[in-house]
C-alpha cells in the first residue's frame, strides 16, 4: 500500500461512499453495546465489527490492508455513521421541547413541573456533552472531540461538581465585594452631598 496523504485520503473516501451504500441497504444489527453485524454491500453475508478500544472488522478488506495502515473498512466507517446518525436521532426524541410542555401538572396543579422538566434536559445535555462517552467519536464525550479539557479525573461527575462548586463560591465572593464596594461608593457619596 502506498503511504501518501492524497491515497490515504482518496482510500478513506472509497470506504466512506461504499459505507453510506451499505446503510442505505438497511442499518447494522445490534448483538450488544460492542458488536454490530453489519450487511455486506453486494450480497447477503455479513460482517462482525466491534468495538472495545479500537475497531476490529473481520472481513478481508480490514485484515489484510486496513489495520496494519490504521485505517477502517468500509464496514467500520458504516458503524461510525450509524452512531452519529443515531445519537443525533435518540437526542431529538429525548430531549423534550419547552414550548410543548404544559404550564403545570395535570393531576396535581403544580407549576413546578416546567422547572423539573427545563433541570432534567439541561443535566441531560451536561451528562451527554461533558460525562457520556460516544462510540461515535471513537470513545470522547462532545467536548473532548472540541478539545476543552476541563481536566477531570475518572469520576467526572465528582470532578464537574467540585468544579462548579468553586465557581460558585468564587462568585458568590466577587458579589460580596462589588456588593461592598457599592455601599461604599453610595454611602461616601451620601457623606458628600450632607457636607456640601
Amino acid at each position: 500500500m502506498i503511504n501518501t496523504i492524497g491515497f490515504i485520503k482518496e482510500f478513506a473516501d472509497k470506504r466512506t461512499q461504499r459505507a453510506e451504500v451499505i446503510l442505505q441497504k438497511g442499518k447494522p444489527e445490534t448483538l450488544d453495546e460492542y458488536t454490530y453485524l453489519v450487511p455486506f454491500q453486494s450480497s447477503e453475508k455479513k460482517y462482525r465489527v466491534t468495538y472495545l478500544d479500537s475497531y476490529y472488522c473481520e472481513c478481508p478488506d480490514f485484515q489484510v490492508r486496513c489495520k496494519e495502515n490504521g485505517l477502517y473498512c468500509k464496514h467500520i466507517k458504516a458503524i461510525q455513521l450509524f452512531q452519529k446518525l443515531k445519537n443525533k436521532t435518540e437526542i431529538e426524541e429525548t430531549l423534550p421541547e419547552t414550548k410543548e410542555v404544559a404550564d403545570e401538572c395535570p393531576n396535581c396543579k403544580s407549576s413546578n413541573l416546567i422547572k423539573v422538566l427545563r433541570d432534567w434536559n439541561t443535566e441531560y445535555r451536561l451528562y451527554h456533552n461533558v460525562i457520556r462517552k460516544h462510540m461515535g467519536l471513537n470513545g470522547l464525550t462532545p467536548l473532548e472531540m472540541a478539545k476543552v479539557d476541563l481536566k477531570l479525573g475518572k469520576n467526572r461527575w465528582l470532578d464537574l461538581l467540585k468544579r462548579s462548586l468553586e465557581v460558585f463560591e468564587r462568585t458568590e465572593l466577587e458579589i460580596q465585594g462589588i456588593r461592598s464596594s457599592i455601599n461604599k461608593s453610595f454611602n461616601e457619596k451620601e457623606t458628600e452631598f450632607i457636607i456640601d
